[in-house]
């Protein structure tokens, strides 16, 4: 009783805040705040220095780098196939079509040389020509044609390939005493056939004096697949028909 009563004579005896319960609260709140701004305060340092404190990752090291070399190849050039061609071996056929003979014999056929020159459609003009002997002889035999004889028979271009145009000369000897005029042509022939391959243009040619050569066209072989023998001989068309009158030398 007696400490009831000295409480109540003296209430705030042993409270420091004097019963002021408004203080008491307030100092409670401040210390509160306080302990929570110090957590605040502590883990926002916490979250600054962890990304500091996460282990750097190891660099892995790559592989060095290959070079590529390029080396570059040329291509082999294609191979072209050679494109067959026709040997023209040339004769003068008789009206069945024979070996080809010298021209030193008895039947001697027309013989026929490969000119040196190229190939050429440009009209040419008759030449002198010293293949024949122009001097009297013996065994001259008057032809188709008198004393109009034909000495040789060549071709132009000396390798003839098909589908190009072969040019034809034909050395005439002329012992008529002045100059003639006939239709001249070449007839080609293959070995073993009687009727020709093909024929030049027979055009109206002027035969000089003596002994010239004179051009009497080209033929063009086509259709001719692989290399073939043929032969030739120099003719006279007969004017306005279609026979042809094969020329002769000085011994028929």
């Amino acid at each position: 009783m007696e400490i009831e009563n000295l409480r109540k004579q003296d209430p705030g005896g042993n409270d420091p805040f004097q019963g002021n319960r408004w203080f008491r609260i307030a100092i409670i709140a401040l210390g509160t705040l306080a302990v929570i701004g110090v957590l605040i305060f502590l883990l926002l340092i916490l979250g600054f220095c962890a990304p500091n404190r996460q282990a750097t990752p190891q660099s892995t090291a790559k592989p060095p780098a290959t070079a590529v070399v390029i080396v570059e190849t040329q291509a082999p050039p294609p191979t072209v196939a050679p494109q067959p061609t026709a040997t023209l071996v040339l004769g003068a056929p008789t009206a069945a079509p024979t070996n080809i003979s010298a021209p030193a014999t008895a039947n001697a056929l027309v013989t026929v040389a490969p000119a040196a020159a190229t190939a050429t459609n440009a009209p040419a003009q008759p030449t002198r020509s010293a293949g024949v002997a122009a001097t009297a002889d013996s065994g001259e035999r008057p032809g188709a044609l008198g004393r109009l004889y034909v000495g040789a028979l060549r071709y132009d271009p000396p390798n003839p390939v098909r589908n190009e145009p072969i040019n034809f000369y034909v050395t005439m000897l002329n012992r008529t005493g002045q100059e003639q005029n006939y239709p001249l042509c070449v007839e080609v022939y293959l070995p073993d056939k009687e009727k020709p391959l093909g024929t030049t243009d027979c055009n109206n040619v002027a035969i000089p004096t003596g002994v010239n050569q004179i051009p009497v066209g080209f033929w063009i072989g086509t259709g001719i697949k692989q290399c073939i023998e043929l032969r030739a001989r120099a003719v006279m068309k007969e004017q306005g028909g279609e026979a042809r009158i094969p020329l002769t030398n000085l011994r028929g």
